[in-house]
């Protein structure tokens, strides 16, 4: 007996009136870089998101971005975007806004 065999056995006889469905497949995707940040954009890829994701790009290296991020990770945890931020973060980004 194989261990799908075994496992279909198990459910039927714990729950009978329940059918047991085969898998096909099974694709897992990671994120990519649209998906797993807040940008401003609206994620549809029409050329405003597009925009959007440029100046965020752009946003990123400005020393007031980096004062802004740290002051609102001391109120929410968070950067100013809504993107997950750790303290280690907003301490260096601060400190790099004043070198």
């Amino acid at each position: 007996m194989d261990s799908l065999s075994a496992n279909t056995d198990y459910m039927q006889t714990y729950r009978e009136d329940v059918d047991v469905v085969a898998i096909d497949e099974v694709t897992v995707t990671a994120p990519n870089r649209f998906e797993s940040r807040n940008y401003g954009g609206d994620g549809t890829g029409s050329i405003a998101d597009k925009f959007m994701y440029v100046l965020d790009q752009v946003n990123q290296y400005l020393p007031t971005t980096h004062v802004l991020n740290s002051i609102t990770y001391a109120f929410r945890g968070k950067d100013i975007m809504g993107n997950s931020m750790s303290l280690g973060g907003a301490i260096l980004g601060l400190q790099a806004s004043f070198l």
